[in-house]
């Protein structure tokens, strides 16, 4: 009886699991359950993390930058690197900074020209019931 060495079962494992022959199949099946036991992983982690959240705790490293001194001096139209020196942070900080006004502006705006489009049908709607109260009819 001859003795076969780690070194050879490994090289000669191609299909094989120790010195069973393993069908391909198998193979599928097993990638198919580590892939679905990872899947159900992310999920769990996602719905803690969606349950800390709704309990107020904070989720990510603390923010250490100043954003009121780096939202004025922003304003003051200073080129970035300027500002993050200034501020005595990164340039990344200033433009993550920078970002957020961009679109806190654009909600701002968006959220503004909803109100406008509400006023303009609450007059018109106005309108129709005055004519109707004159007993007209509206055009439509």
């Amino acid at each position: 009886m001859s003795q076969i060495d780690d070194s050879q079962i490994r090289k000669e494992s191609n299909g094989y699991l120790g010195m069973i022959k393993v069908s391909p199949d198998i193979w599928y099946l097993i990638g198919a359950l580590a892939q679905l036991e990872r899947d159900l992983i992310v999920e769990r982690v996602k719905l803690g993390l969606h349950n800390a959240k709704m309990k107020g705790k904070l989720i990510g490293r603390k923010k250490t930058r100043n954003s009121e001194l780096i939202r004025t001096l922003l304003a003051k139209k200073l080129p970035l690197r300027l500002v993050a020196s200034l501020a005595g942070c990164s340039h990344g900080s200033v433009s993550l900074e920078k970002s957020l006004v961009k679109k806190e502006e654009a909600e701002k705006q968006l959220k503004m020209a909803e109100e406008e489009h509400k006023l303009k049908e609450q007059e018109i709607e106005n309108q129709k019931s005055a004519l109707l109260f004159q007993g007209l009819q509206p055009a439509t």
